[in-house]
């Protein structure tokens, strides 16, 4: 739980530029954003906004050039490498728009790999194999990444993001590269148990139909997040 009963995630005045051809390419120019526990927020905005560079801020993969990442009351600059690696691995899951499931390993064993680093493989096997029936994909859990569907292999790696029982999830463009009916059924099953296990949870998306089944909706614009209605 957040400190005092604040939000999970806190973004103060973010700042992130690049450089480019010899000049700097200013991405964020102050993005602020609270989450609640057990809120699901959309985060969109035109390609190239910045969304990504976002959530890799807030999950803690890159650091900002200013401002602030502030989990569970927290603040993140300070932490060493490995204190941030070890709240990565503790606290947070990651959803990408391409799955990146380990080819050679069936589902159940790419679901299992992030919990085996915390807990024993029993207990990795169990949860792997609930989280898989829950996501509708019990059935494939034995099979290799390339026998499995677009759609089912994106349920497996939403399975693989949820096995260490995160508290925030963050998700760029989960259902980005499937057709609309498998969209809408991988943004359903996400939705379920997120709200089901009262996870918070950021999702960047091109799709306003999904932002606007979200509980709140923030626009990336000229690298400043504005609340959508």
């Amino acid at each position: 739980m957040s400190e005092r009963g604040g939000p999970v995630l806190k973004l103060v005045n973010l700042q992130r530029s690049f450089t480019q051809g010899g000049g700097a390419i200013r991405v964020l120019r102050g993005a602020s954003a609270n989450i609640a526990v057990g809120e699901v927020v959309a985060l969109t905005g035109p390609s190239g906004a910045g969304k990504s560079t976002l959530l890799q801020l807030a999950g803690l993969l890159e650091q900002p050039d200013g401002g602030e990442v502030i989990l569970e009351g927290k603040t993140c600059s300070a932490l060493h490498d490995n204190q941030r690696t070890r709240m990565r691995r503790e606290k947070l899951g990651f959803v990408y728009q391409f799955h990146h499931l380990l080819p050679e390993f069936s589902a159940r064993e790419n679901v299992m790999l992030p919990h085996m680093l915390r807990g024993s493989r029993s207990k990795a096997r169990q949860y792997a194999d609930e989280l898989l029936e829950r996501l509708g994909v019990g059935s494939r859990k034995e099979h290799r990444p390339p026998q499995m569907s677009g759609g089912e292999q994106q349920r497996v790696a939403i399975a693989r993001a949820l096995v260490n029982k995160p508290i925030l999830l963050l998700a760029d463009e989960p259902t980005g590269n499937l057709d609309q009916e498998n969209a809408e059924s991988v943004f359903e099953a996400l939705l379920e148990i997120v709200r089901d296990t009262q996870l918070s949870a950021l999702i960047a998306t091109h799709n306003l139909n999904l932002a606007s089944r979200m509980d709140r909706h923030v626009a990336l614009d000229n690298g400043i997040l504005s609340e959508q209605r």
